[in-house]
């Protein structure tokens, strides 16, 4: 998996201002130092903008991703409640638990 350093600073790929790399473009990094720069900022915008998102707990009774892999409501609504009060969650799966978080 390869990007390009073009890619990785045109605005229109990632839909902000050009400027986004510009410092990096302009300093004497290497080109890894360039590349690991702009994605570190990218990563933190991206971030800045999930955090500014309203959270909501789940509800059950509306919840439309159940899958078959076997929690039932009440468990569902105890992940739900501790992914929402959680600060940070790293959750690892593909399944519903996935979803909850």
């Amino acid at each position: 998996f390869v990007i390009s350093l073009y890619q990785l600073t045109s605005a229109e790929s990632f839909g902000q201002e050009s400027s986004i790399g510009d410092s990096a473009k302009a300093s004497s990094l290497s080109a890894l130092d360039q590349v690991y720069q702009i994605a570190y900022e990218r990563t933190r915008l991206a971030n800045e903008r999930n955090l500014a998102k309203e959270r909501k707990p789940i509800d059950v009774t509306t919840w439309d991703r159940r899958t078959d892999g076997g929690l039932s409501d009440g468990d569902r609504q105890l992940l739900g409640q501790i992914y929402f009060e959680a600060n940070s969650v790293m959750e690892y799966g593909l399944g519903e638990s996935t979803y909850i978080a």
